[in-house]
């Protein structure tokens, strides 16, 4: 089923303005970007528009689009008022920030992308790694440096690794893919072809040099879950890596190229690279105060408690993660009305969750890993039914 058709309606549940809104947000990507797959990315510029615009939009769309109804605009003066003053409409009315679009107690990762993409627009490789458990929000970073790459006129291309057996390395069709549709190989990724000769080693390595000694806009290259990458991508990364570090250390300027990545942990020995220890930045858990903030970022336009919030950013434990997910929970739980009650009055469901704790991480719980990565093919919130089968109880 297309997924222009609004997920409550095919699940058969109720429907309201949100559904409407959906399927305008799809008519509004298609009127834009002519096509209605995928997700809600744009051009990297609308011809005429500029990148601030094209970026701005591409937001206003995505939010429209939303699976969740919860997430999507509520009303259409909601979503008429973020196109007025996305277009300078001086009759449209301020709206709230996205709160998924804020990174908080992230200050310095965030200059650091800021130097990185500095470093590229003026022909200087960069390398920036973030590292972290799952939850710390490296996606959300690269997500954030993806944002302000758009705004700076560069041009980005993201792949993110799945661990699993592929024939092709996804890092190479994305950035085949990111060029247009063009069916003729990018021309300096033609040396990694195999009709080249030698080792893959050896093909990655001319298709690195060859991407510098073109002329074009720099590239940003984010890649998330690294250390779950195919043998192809690894090679590929250490390629461009390895001659990042020699452009480093022999001064050589050209074309530039942020190269971003995330993984669980560091860097393994294969990934060396010049300046490797001051390109690292492990995240942290937020602080008390930074989780709070973030809380009630999320949390609006729903008003919530001082206690209640405090209590939640404790259990949350500072991973931003977990703070997304309580209030995805609580704005279904409690969207309607506007406000969180006090602790005393949640409902002892919810309660009874909560105070579950954090847990042990998926990689800790492979079965888990399992049954999620199997829900997640559904695109959809599972039934009963399918994630007996998923768990294998049926």
């Amino acid at each position: 089923v297309h997924a222009s058709v609004p997920p409550e309606r095919l699940a058969g549940r109720k429907v309201g303005p949100p559904t409407d809104l959906y399927a305008v947000g799809w008519t509004l990507l298609y009127r834009i970007a002519g096509s209605v797959e995928g997700t809600a990315k744009l051009p990297r510029e609308i011809p005429g528009w500029g990148p601030r615009l094209t970026l701005e939009l591409e937001r206003i769309v995505g939010k429209a689009i939303q699976r969740d109804p919860m997430q999507r605009f509520q009303t259409a003066a909601e979503l008429r008022e973020a196109l007025s003053k996305t277009l300078g409409d001086p009759c449209g009315k301020p709206v709230l920030v996205e709160p998924g679009d804020l990174t908080v107690g992230r200050e310095a990762e965030l200059d650091a992308i800021e130097d990185a993409l500095r470093e590229a627009s003026a022909g200087k490789p960069a390398v920036l790694w973030f590292e972290g458990a799952r939850g710390m929000g490296k996606t959300r970073l690269l997500t954030e440096a993806r944002l302000r790459a758009q705004l700076r006129g560069l041009h980005a291309v993201e792949t993110r690794f799945y661990g699993e057996a592929v024939e092709r390395s996804p890092l190479l069709r994305a950035l085949q893919s990111s060029q247009g549709g063009r069916r003729s190989p990018v021309s300096w990724l033609k040396a990694f072809a195999v009709e080249h000769g030698g080792s893959t080693q050896e093909r990655a390595r001319r298709a690195a040099e060859g991407y510098f000694a073109e002329d074009g806009l720099p590239l940003v290259l984010l890649l998330d879950d690294v250390e779950r990458a195919d043998a192809e991508s690894r090679i590929f990364v250490h390629a461009l890596l390895e001659e990042c570090s020699r452009r480093v250390a022999e001064c050589i300027r050209g074309r530039g190229l942020a190269l971003m990545i995330s993984s669980s942990r560091g860097p393994d020995p294969d990934f060396s690279f010049k300046g490797r220890r001051r390109s690292i930045r492990s995240l942290r858990l937020l602080k008390p105060q930074e989780g709070r903030r973030l809380l009630a970022v999320l949390m609006r336009p729903l008003e919530m408690p001082g206690p209640v919030a405090s209590q939640l950013a404790r259990w949350a434990g500072g991973a931003p993660f977990r703070l997304r997910q309580l209030a995805r929970v609580l704005h279904a739980e409690y969207g309607r009305t506007g406000i969180v009650p006090t602790w005393a009055e949640l409902p002892v469901r919810l309660l009874a969750h909560l105070g579950s704790g954090p847990g042990p991480s998926l990689e800790e719980d492979p079965e888990s890993l399992r049954i999620l990565s199997t829900l997640s093919d559904l695109g959809r919130p599972a039934r009963l039914v399918e994630i007996a089968a998923a768990a294998g109880s049926t």
